[in-house]
């Protein structure tokens, strides 16, 4: 997905779509004080585990852009029947 879309578009289209899918599990809440703990589900499901996992995200996130490694969305190029500059006379 990410050669087709590029980096930033593939992230905001497969980070809902994993934690959606999160979502149906029947052990998995999200109010109470089971927001803070992860309830049944486990620690990995708590709001704290978003916090910690949010700063070396933000972080490795921020290397990558500066490193040049997020894949921009390819271009499309766009044919114009007789816009060949070879072809013009000046």
């Amino acid at each position: 997905m990410e050669e087709h879309t590029g980096t930033v578009i593939a992230l905001v289209v497969s980070a809902p779509l994993f934690g959606a899918t999160h979502l149906v599990n029947v052990n998995a809440t999200l109010s109470g004080p089971a927001a803070l703990t992860g309830g049944t589900f486990g620690p990995e499901a708590s709001l704290l585990a978003l916090l910690v996992c949010l700063g070396p995200t933000t972080f490795w996130l921020r290397r990558a852009a500066r490193t040049g490694q997020i894949r921009h969305r390819p271009r499309r190029a766009v044919a114009h029947a007789g816009s060949d500059s070879s072809s013009k006379t000046k």
